[in-house]
This record gives C-alpha cells, sequence and structure tokens, in this order.
C-alpha cells in the first residue's frame, strides 16, 4: 500500500478483517503481525517502483467505499423468533444468508449429562504457513490430551495457549432462546477476558457475571443449510459480536417513543 500524501510504502502483515456493520470493516493486527512504513522488503520496491510510473491522470477505487452499495454483503435487523420462523425455513442452499440481532447472554453451556464442558480448549501456538504459503500464521489447533497436534506433532509446554469454546444461551426482547458457539474472536470482545484468563478460575459463573452477563450485544450470524448425516438442517454461526452502548441504548428507546406517539 501506498501513501499518496507522503509517498512511502506502508506495509502491512496477519491483519485480520472483521463486518460489525453493513459497509464498515475493521482490522486487527494478529500475532506476529506488524504495520511497517517503508520496510525492507523486495515487493515494497517493485510497488515503489511501479507507483514512479504511473499517469497522474490515473484513478483509483476508494476501497472504504462501494460502487453501487456496500461491498459488503448486507445482513438483515431480525428477531430470534424471526430467525427460527421465518429465515430458518426459507433457506434454500448452503451459501446461507445474514441476520442480525441483539440479545443478551444468559448462561454458559458447561455440562452435557455427567459431563463437565469446558469453555475453552488448548491451542497450538506454533507458527505455519498457511496452504498457499503466502505467509505465517499460528496453527490453533486443537491439542489432545498427550500435547500432539495433528498438523505440527508435538507441541513444546511454551506454544500451548488456551481459546475459547463457549456454548452460550442467548434471548432477546421476545423472551425466545438460542444456543450458539462462539469461538476466541467472538467471545473475546463479549467477555473482555481471555481464556489464559478464565483457565485459572475455579467459579466460571462468577468470572463471568461482572461483564458477559451485563448488557446487551449485537450479534451477526450467518445461516446455512447443513448437511448431517444425509439431512439438512440450518446451522447458525456468529461471525461477529459487538457490545451495545448505553447511548444507543437510548437511541433505540427514543426511536421507539417517538414511533408510538407518531401513532397517538
Amino acid at each position: 500500500m501506498i501513501d499518496d500524501n507522503f509517498g512511502k510504502v506502508v506495509g502491512i502483515k496477519s491483519v485480520r478483517f472483521t463486518e460489525f456493520n453493513p459497509g464498515q470493516k475493521s482490522g486487527v493486527v494478529s500475532d506476529g503481525g506488524w504495520v511497517k512504513v517503508n520496510p525492507h522488503d523486495p515487493r515494497a520496491t517493485a510497488l515503489e517502483q511501479w507507483w514512479s510510473g504511473v499517469d497522474n491522470a490515473v484513478t483509483f477505487t476508494n476501497l472504504s467505499s462501494s460502487v453501487g452499495g456496500s461491498s459488503l454483503e448486507k445482513s438483515t435487523q431480525v428477531t430470534m423468533m424471526q430467525l427460527i420462523h421465518s429465515v430458518e425455513p426459507s433457506l434454500n442452499d448452503t451459501k446461507g444468508v445474514l441476520s442480525e440481532f441483539t440479545a443478551r447472554l444468559v448462561r454458559v453451556i458447561d455440562r452435557r449429562r455427567d459431563e463437565v464442558l469446558l469453555p475453552y480448549y488448548t491451542a497450538c501456538a506454533l507458527e505455519r504457513s498457511t496452504n498457499d504459503g503466502s505467509r505465517m500464521m499460528k496453527c490453533n489447533k486443537k491439542i489432545d490430551g498427550s500435547g500432539h497436534c495433528a498438523s505440527c506433532g508435538l507441541v513444546p509446554e511454551e506454544k500451548r495457549i488456551k481459546r475459547w469454546m463457549v456454548r452460550c444461551v442467548f434471548q432477546d426482547f421476545t423472551g425466545a432462546n438460542m444456543i450458539l458457539q462462539l469461538f476466541d474472536d467472538q467471545f473475546n470482545p463479549l467477555c473482555g477476558k481471555t481464556a489464559e484468563e478464565a483457565a485459572g478460575q475455579g467459579d466460571l459463573e462468577n468470572f463471568l457475571k461482572g461483564s458477559a452477563y451485563q448488557g446487551l450485544f449485537k450479534l451477526r450470524v450467518r445461516s446455512k443449510l447443513d448437511e448431517y448425516d444425509g439431512k439438512f438442517r440450518p446451522r447458525h454461526t456468529v461471525t461477529s459480536v459487538q457490545k451495545v452502548s448505553g447511548a444507543d441504548m437510548m437511541r433505540h428507546a427514543q426511536n421507539m417513543i417517538d414511533e408510538i406517539s407518531a401513532l397517538a
């Protein structure tokens, strides 16, 4: 990337982009990533040489905007009842649709019959190349009881980390409940704490009470048909979680008051 105002090449490595509103993206530099100005890299040199030969009249598309609407896939605001009774029956392919709803976390499922379910798993933090060989990233695959990763083999103790994998029960204002599984990228912003911190706590309920069980959250969910045992059934995958601020709640309440007043 070239900064046109200063004529410098900016190198960015391992940035994860997420969508939190239609037309808006948020970028986070992953572990091992970086942002450097004029990096010592042959690709940066080639880019600078190309830029110096570009005609001044050339025009570029602003990636922050879109042509003819948002460049991001649109999501629909729904309630949980609508998601269950309207969205699910309308699914007719494996691509799925994006929906958004506001809900609160009411419970973390920590038991299945007599089995205790931990809200995290031990992951491999060794660096490995991506499938296309373009960059290095953490493996993050599950480590078994003997300390082995399916991709990396025996993992040293210092490269074993805890990552969230939580089965959550959410409830919205309609009173409907839905069980959704959240991973590190979704549960970290929800509770503001890491799985490593949780691993040292005996009582997870008290650990989460001060953060995750308070407030409202906007969840973006992709719903699609998944094949299981020869049959298709709806599956909901959480793609992002955003805490609803007090100001947003006040604006929503004011909008509801205005709508009611207009009916009078």
